[in-house]
C-alpha cells in the first residue's frame, strides 16, 4: 500500500534480533524469603520459598505465598499499564485508519473496474460467437 509502512506481525523477527521478552511481575514477602514471578495471563512462572519457612504452619505459609503472588500480579499490572501507555497514540491510530480506508476504497474501485472490463470482454466474445452462427 502506498504511503503506509507495513507493520511486522507480532511474532516476526528481524535478523539478529531476539524476540521481545514477555513482561514479568515480581513480588516478595517475608523479607524476600518468599518470591514470586508471574507473566501475562496470570500464570505463576516461578515461586521460591526459603526452606526455613517450611517450619511454619500451612496457613501462615500459604498467606506469605499469596502475599508474594499478589504483589507480583500488582507489579505486572503496573508494568503492563506503563508499557501500554507509551505504545498507543489514538490520533496516530485514527490517521493510519483513514489512510488505510482511503487506500482500500481505491483498491476496491480498481478491482471493480477490472471485473467490469472482464465481464464486458466475456459478453463481447459471447455476442460475437452467437452472431457467427
Amino acid at each position: 500500500m502506498a504511503g503506509l509502512a507495513s507493520p511486522r506481525p507480532s511474532g516476526g523477527r528481524s535478523k539478529g534480533r531476539k524476540p521481545a521478552e514477555p513482561l514479568r511481575g515480581r513480588g516478595r514477602a517475608a523479607d524476600g524469603k518468599v518470591a514470586a514471578v508471574v507473566v501475562a495471563g496470570g500464570r505463576v512462572e516461578k515461586l521460591h520459598v526459603d526452606p526455613q519457612l517450611m517450619r511454619l504452619g500451612s496457613e501462615e505459609l500459604c498467606g506469605l505465598i499469596t502475599k508474594a503472588v499478589n504483589a507480583a500480579m500488582s507489579n505486572l499490572r503496573a508494568k503492563t499499564a506503563k508499557a501500554g501507555a507509551g505504545t498507543m497514540d489514538p490520533g496516530a491510530l485514527a490517521s493510519a485508519l483513514e489512510i488505510l480506508q482511503a487506500e482500500s476504497v481505491r483498491q476496491m474501485n480498481r478491482i471493480s473496474q477490472g471485473v467490469a472490463e472482464t465481464v464486458a470482454k466475456i459478453q463481447e466474445a459471447a455476442d460475437g460467437a452467437s452472431s457467427d452462427r
